[in-house]
């Protein structure tokens, strides 16, 4: 068997129980904490002449709701009262609709070089999507200023294109959508 080091402990109860500190440091606390009267007097002084902090928090809160109401007061002076939004600014051009047309000619043939249950499911989608923009414009005819519903039909377009661009792409690849 190998003897113990003395100095390594196998218990908490091992540690010396009184340890005087390497050097006093009560002298440098207690002249910290004493001052003289004049300091004592300076900083009362000191301390009456800053606001109270209730008052600061106020005229922080006041400052902070000004701020606010200029901005609403200038976003309200700038913007127009309402929406100037046509729903037909969102309907398609001529050009988008040539190369819709040219697109849906392309996606066609791919769609005719892809198994039918892929073409099945695309032309589903299609079907869906078309349904769903005719809905939107519809009721965009109800609402034109009705943003939301402008943005659906951009969204359902664009969807659209997505749909007809990976048709054409899988089927002149030979690859699956």
């Amino acid at each position: 068997m190998t003897e113990r080091d003395p100095r390594t402990l196998r218990t908490p109860g091992e540690l010396p129980q009184d340890l005087p500190p390497a050097r006093d440091l009560w002298p440098g606390v207690a002249a910290a904490i004493a001052t003289t009267p004049q300091d004592a007097a300076s900083g009362a002084a000191a301390a009456t002449s800053r606001p109270a902090a209730g008052l600061t928090y106020a005229l922080g809160l006041a400052a902070t709701i000004a701020c606010v109401a200029i901005g609403i007061w200038i976003g309200r002076a700038s913007a127009p009262a309402t929406p100037v939004v046509a729903a037909a600014a969102f309907a398609p051009d001529a050009r988008f609709g040539a190369e819709r047309q040219a697109l849906m000619v392309q996606a066609g043939l791919g769609l005719s070089r892809l198994p039918e249950a892929d073409r099945r499911k695309i032309e589903a989608s299609l079907a869906t999507l078309r349904g769903a923009i005719a809905d939107i414009r519809r009721a965009l005819g109800d609402d034109p200023g009705n943003l939301l519903l402008q943005e659906m039909l951009v969204n359902s377009y664009q969807d659209e294109i997505r749909v007809l661009t990976a048709a054409k792409e899988a089927g002149t690849a030979g690859q699956e959508i």
